[in-house]
């Protein structure tokens, strides 16, 4: 329980920034490595419609703004949406190898009015047959988001 309690993350809508204002938010970089794929966890089918954040967030600002996107840091060398959980010889990127993605990640941002930081467990950390290292998922991401700050 304790350690759940210490997990939790809640969201401070400082200076009522969401929802996004499209009129003054003209450019939004959506960035991290759970942004483009469609994540539906394990034991799902394949959806007969989907839509990524990414997508989503593309669909919303339509011609009233740009959305650019940057991977940011890969976490496994397996496909990054549902089709995760179905390769069975995953293994962890080395975080020393993604200086350059999370740079394109930064420089996004940077040209962005807000960005959207999209990061956490997809399907080919959190399955069967057995936990990826947790660690590499925490390091990948929190690389990604200090530098973001």
């Amino acid at each position: 329980m304790k350690a759940a309690q210490k997990t939790v993350v809640l969201l401070k809508n400082e200076n009522d920034l969401l929802p996004l204002d499209l009129r003054k938010m003209k450019t939004i970089a959506v960035i991290g490595p759970n942004a483009e794929g469609v994540h539906l966890g394990g034991y799902s089918r394949r959806p007969a419609h989907s839509v990524s954040i990414l997508q989503g967030i593309r669909d919303r600002v339509g011609t009233n703004g740009t959305v650019l996107y940057a991977e940011g840091c890969k976490i496994t060398d397996a496909p990054n949406d549902w089709h995760g959980w179905f390769k069975d010889d995953v293994k962890l990127i080395d975080p020393k190898t993604q200086a350059d993605n999370i740079q394109a990640a930064v420089d996004a941002a940077r040209k962005a009015d807000v960005a959207i930081l999209v990061v956490g467990e997809n399907e080919s950390t959190n399955r069967e047959p057995g936990p990826r290292t947790i660690s590499a998922i925490v390091t990948h991401s929190t690389c990604l988001a200090r530098r973001m700050i």
